[in-house]
């Protein structure tokens, strides 16, 4: 739907020379929803958050295969620790609304969760890896997407739900993590090889 304008992509060469990112490189832009963005959310839709610590195999796995990765959220979220052709913006004091908006229309593909930011990239075309999705409804848009939900345990059966009892129950819609609390589900996140398996895949 949307396309950067020329003095965009000007403006965005400078900023990324000035946050290190040399000129003709490939980026990911990656991101996990945690609390403190939207303190409103925190307890109402803490179900979406995961941890940036499970990722951490998967930005390597980027950066072994010759990638950046600049990290993408705001200063609320955990701090990554300092990695080879890794850039942590969502702590970097360039960080902007116009800059937000060109690395995630610029990255190669964003590696992210059920959150708002990777429909940035969405609107540019620009393909999604998404671990840890729920609701499992929410497979996202584009063609090239590609995502793995998050594991629901039933307490009920005692086990985790196949894919296709979870897409036929009303869990595959739930919005509340009071809903899933409820049904006697608790959502547990991916695995970071998991996670790494779904970049290699992308």
């Amino acid at each position: 739907l949307l396309k950067l304008t020329g003095l965009d992509l000007l403006w965005g060469d400078e900023q990324f020379k000035s946050l290190g990112l040399p000129v003709d490189v490939w980026f990911v832009c990656v991101h996990v929803r945690e609390n403190g963005f939207s303190p409103v959310d925190d307890e109402i839709q803490c179900y979406r958050n995961g941890s940036i610590t499970k990722i951490i195999p998967a930005i390597e796995e980027i950066t072994r295969r010759g990638g950046w990765v600049i990290r993408i959220g705001d200063s609320n979220m955990e701090p990554i620790p300092k990695l080879p052709n890794v850039i942590d913006y969502a702590h970097h004091p360039m960080k902007s609304d116009r800059l937000d908006i060109i690395l995630c229309a610029r990255a190669r593909f964003i590696l992210g969760n059920t959150s708002g930011i990777a429909l940035v990239g969405t609107v540019f075309g620009v393909a999604c890896a998404l671990a840890n999705i729920a609701p499992v409804s929410v497979l996202w848009f584009l063609k090239d997407d590609i995502s793995i939900p998050k594991m629901h345990w039933s307490f009920k059966l005692n086990r985790y739900l196949r894919l296709d009892e979870l897409l036929e129950s009303d869990a595959a819609t739930f919005q509340f993590s009071k809903q899933f609390e409820y049904a006697g589900i608790r959502l547990e996140e991916n695995k970071p090889e998991d996670i790494v398996n779904l970049v290699k895949e992308m």
